[in-house]
């Protein structure tokens, strides 16, 4: 199959009212296969016969016996391959140059010019591919600062003014190690200042991404948290404690973003044709400037998403009531108090449901 998975055909089952429901059974390693023509079928090209495959395919294969066809234009690495799969014989195929006077039934077939075996002990003794040091100089060196520093240490390194492509790539090397790692085993705390993982697949990268971003920041700065607090302090620690602000307010910025975009997502998703659902797609600074400041505080990581979009049409309304779409700063969504009584009291109430957001109740959501 194209997944390289082999087996054998132990029934081939033909359906009389339509070919589409043509089906064949294929044993493999790992049970049967039920397989149906459209994954047979030669135009689809989803199986085929394996005796015959290239020597890409057959890598790290092991057969009793291994047959390869060989030609002038077969290159060392590939002749290697197919002379080391056979476990008890290895049997190659060649096509050679016949005397003029035989009539030449196969001329369409490509030649060696030479003795096959001398062409072979050409072929094997040369080789014009580059080895990873001839394509790197650099790689020894390289591979010697990753496996006796770690990520912390080669970015120490860097900051004490040590330079250079080996210590460069040994960076780069390590902070993808820690990434892959993250995307299996998050780091600790993750679900304190995100949402849960999204099924959205775009939206699902960002999440990766960003508990990578997260991850990444753990592994340089081995930060002092403060786990009794919530959002950004209890996860990544504080920006003060940070041997390199620029880089917390980096990893800072990803979590915001990504938390942000993953509760408008469920806003938008909890009434996509309200009001509401139309103030985020348009997403105004205000909301952005809002949500940002409940993604510090964790407050976005488990929102009570019906309680959030209530707030928002009601302060939506409000700065529509009072003409304060474009008069406001974006950390001022409702505007100077008003003198009115009954305005001044739900202006004090809206402020009160804004902060009251911030301070996250994991058993209650947010108010």
């Amino acid at each position: 199959m194209r997944n390289g998975t082999t087996g054998v055909i132990t029934s081939v089952r033909a359906n009389g009212s339509s070919p589409d429901l043509d089906e064949i059974h294929v044993d493999t390693g790992d049970g049967t296969i039920v397989c149906t023509r459209s994954t047979f079928d030669r135009p689809n090209g989803g199986i085929d016969l394996a005796y015959a495959v290239t020597s890409y395919a057959v890598q790290g294969a092991t057969n009793d016996v291994s047959t390869s066809a060989i030609n002038a234009s077969t290159s060392r690495s590939k002749l290697y391959v197919d002379i080391t799969r056979g476990r008890h014989n290895n049997q190659l195929y060649a096509t050679r140059t016949v005397n003029d006077q035989v009539v030449d039934l196969d001329e369409h077939l490509p030649r060696i010019e030479t003795t096959l075996n001398s062409a072979l002990r050409n072929r094997l003794a040369r080789s014009h591919t580059r080895t990873a040091l001839g394509a790197d100089p650099t790689a020894a060196d390289t591979a010697r600062q990753s496996t006796a520093r770690t990520l912390a240490g080669l970015v120490a390194a860097q900051c004490r003014g040590d330079s250079g492509r080996a210590l460069a790539r040994a960076v780069v090397n390590a902070e993808a190690a820690v990434r892959r790692i993250a995307e299996y085993e998050p780091p600790p705390r993750i679900d304190e200042v995100l949402p849960s993982r999204p099924s959205c697949p775009h939206l699902a990268t960002r999440w990766h991404t960003t508990s990578a971003d997260v991850a990444v920041f753990l592994a340089i700065e081995n930060p002092r948290v403060a786990h009794d607090q919530a959002g950004l302090p209890g996860v990544i620690g504080s920006r003060r404690s940070a041997t390199d602000p620029a880089r917390w307010d980096r990893v800072a910025e990803s979590i915001r973003a990504t938390a942000t975009d993953l509760v408008c997502r469920q806003l938008v998703d909890h009434e996509p044709v309200s009001a509401v659902a139309t103030i985020v797609r348009h997403r105004p600074e205000w909301l952005t400037d809002h949500l940002h400041s409940l993604a510090d505080g964790g407050a976005l990581a488990r929102c009570d998403i019906g309680r959030l979009s209530t707030l928002i049409a009601d302060v939506h309304a409000w700065r529509v009531e009072h003409d304060l779409i474009d008069n406001t700063e974006p950390n001022d969504p409702l505007g100077p108090t008003p003198t009115d009584p009954l305005d001044r009291a739900r202006h004090a109430q809206l402020a009160r449901r804004l902060v009251t957001m911030r301070q996250r109740d994991t058993s209650r959501g947010i108010a």
